[in-house]
């Protein structure tokens, strides 16, 4: 799906795209404001053909129009989050992002979960999406290590980092009242004997809006 490690798109949304998003978005947004969460997100897991179909019933429009535009044409699996967070002090670890082997499990539609979860690497690509940023944002930029040295991307209104999946990345500590929001896809170009399965069997796994929490202990 990539033949470049990374790649930084500015203005990746058409205004008749971006506006609605940033709508929709921006009204969650001043829901979750009110309360004192340190975060919430809406995540899901789905084959692109029941995606195509419109069988993943929990989805948004705004981010079914988001996916309409970024999924592959070789992507065939994905999950997708909508990740909303303030005032992480200590900022969020070096990691290698792995929700599709994480999540396949809590879908519980397949027997022999660590046979796919051992097919699957990592991720063909990644992409991090920032539809806006809150005003008086301190910190959060988003860092990736390729080859020995950090590149560091400031958050920004309509800016999409696409990565392959094999880079660890981390977010740098930040502070701000209200959310910090960013939208997550992973997406993987499935073998097609499982493909075929979890198409079968109608795989998918339906998120919610759920409250989260950051454990800082080492």
């Amino acid at each position: 799906m990539m033949t470049d490690p990374y790649e930084i798109v500015d203005d990746y949304l058409e205004s008749d795209i971006l506006q609605p998003i940033q709508t929709s978005i921006k009204q969650l947004y001043d829901l979750f404001a009110r309360g004192e969460e340190e975060g919430y997100e809406f995540n899901f897991l789905s084959t692109k053909q029941r995606f195509n179909d419109g069988e993943v019933k929990t989805i948004p429009n705004f981010l079914k129009m988001y996916l309409d535009k970024l999924l592959h044409k070789d992507c065939n699996f994905f999950f997708q989050n909508l990740l909303f967070l303030r005032n992480v002090e200590k900022g969020i670890d070096w990691h290698i992002d792995s929700q599709l082997k994480d999540r396949v499990e809590e879908a519980g539609t397949i027997k022999h979960v660590k046979v796919f979860q051992r097919s699957l690497d990592f991720p063909d690509m990644i992409c991090v999406y920032y539809p806006f940023v809150p005003e008086g944002l301190d910190g959060g930029n988003f860092v990736l290590e390729h080859e020995g040295k950090e590149i560091v991307v400031e958050p920004k209104e309509n800016r999409l980092i696409r990565f392959k999946g094999n880079l660890k990345h981390m977010i740098t500590p930040f502070s701000t009242d209200t959310y910090r929001v960013s939208m997550i896809t992973e997406q993987v170009k499935c073998p097609d004997a499982l493909y075929e399965l979890f198409v079968k069997r109608k795989f998918q796994y339906n998120g919610t809006f759920e409250p989260i929490e950051l454990d800082y202990d080492p």
